[in-house]
């Protein structure tokens, strides 16, 4: 008697979202970890989570069926794309204006991309690309018990962040004290980097302190991958979190029905 074939994971869904921008911009910000990113399809939405090569750096993404005008799952499952392939073959030119339906094929391989512009008619753009099929599992949330969150405005804490890299330190401590002050340091050798932001500071919108906090992170890894530049075309502040030598998390706070959260593991000094 033969093997019995394995069932396909592969996912078929049709997926309609109003603003092909967004996920254009979400397709960049992802391709910081990875280039063939897997989309997790469910029955309430698709989840996306993906570690960088070297798994110091983790993407956790949700985005709820509610973010799309048409959501129709015929089979839960995955799907893998290429992800520069993707952008360059169906994302270019794309408008605040245009629509994108997205029809996944797990049983012949293929996602289709239909961009159309909601106001103009002017036609459609069709799409079609492969799904890499690969057996992947997804990954866990992490769980931390933080005791330190602050709500920043991004782009400027970016900047603090490019400063202290051009600075050449490889890594900065993050530390905030009991009264809500947070501290951004480097140090190596005599030299040092030290910013201070008082609780109540432009900088901070909102914190909360549980006791006081220290955790260092490597530089390549905040700026590449948890406060990536790229992010700012999705959000305009950002909440971040630890505990003393624990994961970092920072996530976005997008204008739309999205959870987005970046994930890096400490840099343990000796």
């Amino acid at each position: 008697m033969g093997r019995k074939k394995k069932e396909s994971q592969l996912a078929v869904a049709e997926l309609t979202l109003p603003d092909a921008v967004f996920l254009r911009d979400l397709l960049r910000l992802i391709n910081k970890f990875q280039d063939d990113v897997t989309f997790f399809v469910k029955y309430d939405g698709i989840k996306i989570s993906e570690f960088d090569p070297a798994k110091i750096a983790m993407a956790d993404y949700w985005i709820p069926k509610e973010a799309f005008d048409e959501y129709y799952v015929h089979k839960c499952g995955r799907f893998m794309i290429n992800v520069p392939q993707t952008l360059k073959i169906a994302f270019t030119r794309v408008t605040k204006e245009d629509q994108v339906k997205i029809s996944v094929d797990g049983k012949n391989e293929v996602a289709e991309f239909v961009l159309q512009n909601r106001v103009r008619s002017n036609g459609s753009k069709k799409r079609k690309l492969p799904i890499i099929d690969e057996d992947v599992e997804e990954p866990p949330t992490p769980v931390v018990d933080f005791t330190s969150t602050y709500l920043l405005v991004a782009k400027e804490f970016i900047k603090d962040l490019q400063d202290l890299q051009k600075a050449g330190f490889s890594l900065a401590k993050f530390i905030s004290d009991e009264e809500g002050n947070l501290y951004l340091k480097g140090s190596e050798d005599v030299a040092e980097f030290a910013n201070e932001y008082r609780r109540g500071c432009d900088i901070i919108l909102e914190h909360e302190v549980l006791s006081e906090s220290q955790a260092s992170y490597r530089m390549s890894y905040l700026l590449d991958n948890a406060f990536p530049k790229e992010l700012l075309a999705l959000t305009e502040l950002v909440e971040i979190s630890w505990a003393t030598d624990m994961p970092l998390r920072v996530k976005m706070k997008p204008n739309r029905p999205a959870e987005l959260t970046h994930w890096i593991a400490p840099a343990i000094e000796v």
